[in-house]
């Protein structure tokens, strides 16, 4: 296997290892998944046929690593919170219905 060959396979798995998990979906792990496909393309004779691809999908999870927009976007920032929050509070048997002073905020478009 060249070294550059093992460069990519030796950050692509860096970067499975330290993936978040994600809240909504404890028993995904995408981690894991990258750890895979890592280990899957880039073994073996096949190795440096996959290499410049492997090089555009660990630029492209990097980027994704690194951005903050995915869980907090401009247009509705504590979206994702929210989702965790009514997640854990029906695994509490609680209400997730809003209430009505909610319900007002969301009808003139005000943050809840």
């Amino acid at each position: 296997m060249s070294s550059a060959v093992q460069e990519v396979r030796k950050n692509l798995l860096k970067l499975a290892q330290t993936w978040p998990r994600d809240p909504l979906r404890p028993t995904m792990d995408f981690g894991e998944a990258i750890r895979r496909a890592t280990e899957s393309e880039l073994s073996g004779s096949q190795a440096r046929q996959h290499l410049a691809e492997a090089r555009k999908s660990l630029a492209a999870l990097e980027r994704i690593r690194s951005s903050e927009s995915l869980r907090e976007p401009e247009s509705a920032p504590t979206h994702y919170s929210d989702l965790v929050d009514a997640m854990s509070r029906v695994a509490r048997g609680q209400s997730v219905a809003p209430t009505m002073y909610q319900r007002m905020r969301r009808f003139f478009g005000l943050r809840v």
